[in-house]
């Protein structure tokens, strides 16, 4: 899962409750060699709780463990997030203040660690990038609605789709394999049948019959198998006398 992707399951699961501004700058770009770029800057609707959120997203290891700039985005919001895959991030690795929130291989949003909540007044910089800059411009997941979301999703989930129909069509075949089977066994079972009643009636065996006759075939695999066990009881028999012969016969030395 690449960090784009992280980025737009996150807007998308934000949206409604939160404007979301992904790729956000902390200010204008010029003539500043020290610019802060967030994956995401999360604006909550609400005037009796505000909170601003800062979301930085990792697709692997070596970009988290190089990321040297989260204690500015830290400085820029009340809540901080990393955004990574399931397990990527653990919580004795981050700052005691900042979140951790898990995708999911199933796109499934999971928040591991809760930020701590700091207040901060916002930052005026980065609020007149957002203005000037970026509000004429929004076309992130925000102002979809929930059928643009899920249309969208099905485009660029070509791969994930390709996957699922290759998953269905695999349980299908199995299906069609296993039915198959159960086809042949029955056809034999039932041709078995036919031939025991084509037996039946050649050597005029009734259907009250058929009980005893299964009666005496199995009395005689047991009466085999007594027979097999006695016959080798007597061999032991045998082999046990003989020794006891050679034990006292006379020592002709």
């Amino acid at each position: 899962m690449t960090e784009k992707e992280l980025v737009r399951l996150m807007s998308i699961s934000l949206a409604g409750k939160w404007t979301c501004f992904p790729e956000c700058k902390d200010g204008p770009t010029w003539g500043r060699h020290d610019m802060l770029r967030m994956d995401i800057v999360a604006i909550k609707k609400s005037y009796t709780n505000p909170c601003i959120r800062i979301y930085e997203a990792k697709a692997n290891r070596s970009g988290f463990t190089g990321d040297d700039k989260w204690p500015g985005y830290m400085q820029l919001c009340n809540e901080f997030y990393w955004l990574c895959p399931k397990g990527l991030i653990k919580k004795d690795e981050v700052h005691e203040n900042a979140g951790i929130v898990y995708v999911y291989p199933t796109g499934t949003i999971r928040t591991y660690k809760r930020a701590k909540y700091e207040i901060r007044e916002p930052d005026p910089d980065m609020l007149m990038y957002l203005i000037v800059s970026r509000l004429d411009k929004m076309d992130g997941y925000p102002t979809k609605t929930t059928a643009d979301k899920i249309r969208e999703e099905l485009r660029e989930d070509r791969e994930l789709g390709k996957t699922y129909n290759q998953f269905v069509s695999k349980k299908l075949s199995d299906a069609n394999d296993f039915i198959r089977d159960a086809e042949r066994k029955i056809t034999t079972a039932e041709s078995k049948v036919e031939r025991i009643n084509e037996m039946c009636v050649k050597y005029g065996i009734g259907d009250w019959q058929i009980p005893n006759i299964l009666e005496t075939y199995h009395n005689i695999q047991i009466c085999s198998y007594l027979k097999k066990q006695l016959t080798q009881a007597r061999d032991s028999l045998d082999g046990i006398l003989n020794a006891l012969e050679k034990t006292h016969e006379p020592n002709n030395n």
